[in-house]
């Protein structure tokens, strides 16, 4: 898996969550971007991350 972002079923609550993989993979923090998503908005939405390449309030330096 190489996508900044992914999601999953929300382990907390229902539906979907698009969440950082990265920081997942790399530092064991689950940091959720959205959840309460149908699959194919969860799925819009981190495809839509991956092609801009950064989240809302996570600018690049």
């Amino acid at each position: 898996m190489t996508d900044q972002y992914d999601i999953c079923i929300d382990p907390v609550g229902q539906g979907w969550v698009v969440f950082d993989a990265w920081e997942w993979r790399h530092t064991g923090v689950f940091r959720v971007l959205k959840r309460d998503l149908t699959y194919e908005q969860a799925r819009n939405y981190a495809d839509l991350l991956n092609t801009v390449g950064t989240a809302p309030g996570k600018g690049s330096t």
